[in-house]
């Protein structure tokens, strides 16, 4: 094929300093396939402002094909990826995010009206796109067509994401250097995250007297959030459900510990590694693996075991997929 490609991604929001925290892995994969010489152009629906974008997404992608050949139109989660198959310009690719592919949970665990429809339109989609693309193989299990997928994770920027001195970070941020401090690097306003079990286990250890304090990382800008995980000494995920979680795999690369539930890849991304830790979806559980790792281990060797998911790897990656639809 004539070089270099070109590709569409159409995407709900775009991460920008007005909202540094929308999707920054989407961006980020963005970025690194268009370091490698593709022509990249970008469809922001701002999905998050209107609901009533997504069909004036539809009109200018139109306009967008009038005026440019494209080789790949990627949208990126189910509604994005249903706007890239309503065209027969170019193959159409939908990237599953997790949330779509398996419904949107309560709090209780039990789907919500809105998960429902996401996994129906997911299902549905597949018979559209030439490609599809998926976090884990936990997620591609589910898929009907999958002779037309990749598993392909996010991948990480080792430039950014490394092992800092931890005093360092902490005078950064202004925290007590003699602390030990619990990441919840996330929205603590998606019940299903579990923000309120890692809550519960903190009040435990500070009960049995433990100098700890559960450290929150939300809405802020890529270039912070190492900062925050070379200042803890443990990161806690205790989310009901996931699809490859990016905090993980980050907190890998600044070898950061970690306890976290069994949800999408995370078994697999952290399998073997000293001071990673999975458990229930329980405070008790989660404040007993904290107060050990917290005693035993200071840092691990994950970045090590993670090198495959150099954001420059996976870029290569996704790129020979491409490649293969044409």
């Amino acid at each position: 094929m004539k070089f270099p490609m070109k590709v569409l991604y159409i995407v709900n929001v775009m991460a920008n300093k007005k909202n540094p925290s929308a999707e920054p892995f989407v961006k980020a994969q963005i970025d690194s396939i268009k370091k490698i010489g593709v022509d990249v152009s970008i469809l922001n629906i701002k999905g998050n402002e209107s609901k009533l974008n997504y069909f004036i997404s539809i009109l200018k992608l139109r306009k967008l094909l009038k005026e440019k050949r494209y080789d790949i139109i990627h949208g990126h989660y189910v509604y994005s990826g249903w706007i890239a198959a309503l065209q027969r310009k170019a193959p159409a690719v939908v990237s599953f995010m997790g949330s779509d592919f398996h419904g949107s949970l309560k709090a209780n665990g039990t789907l919500q009206l809105r998960g429902y429809i996401d996994i129906w339109l997911s299902k549905i989609l597949q018979f559209f796109v030439k490609g599809i693309v998926v976090k884990s193989r936990e997620m591609q299990k589910g898929l009907i067509t999958k002779k037309k997928s990749i598993v392909l994770p996010n991948g990480v920027d080792f430039d950014l994401f490394k092992e800092m001195p931890r005093d360092e970070a902490r005078k950064k941020l202004g925290l007590d250097l003699k602390k030990k401090y619990v990441l919840f690097a996330g929205s603590y306003k998606i019940l299903q995250k579990g923000f309120s079990i890692l809550q519960k286990a903190i009040d435990i250890l500070k009960v049995e007297g433990h100098n700890v304090e559960l450290l929150l990382a939300y809405g802020l800008e890529q270039d912070a959030i190492p900062f925050y995980m070379n200042a803890s000494n443990v990161l806690g995920l205790a989310s009901l459900r996931e699809g490859s979680p990016n905090v993980i795999k980050e907190a890998m690369a600044c070898n950061l510990p970690i306890v976290a539930t069994d949800v999408g890849d995370v078994r697999e991304v952290i399998e073997g590694v000293r001071g990673c830790e999975i458990v229930k979806r329980d405070p008790l559980k989660f404040a007993k693996a904290i107060k050990k790792i917290i005693a035993t281990v200071d840092r691990t060797n994950g970045r090590k075991t993670i090198d495959h998911l150099r954001i420059e790897n996976v870029a290569q990656r996704l790129y020979r997929f491409y490649e293969n639809l044409l």
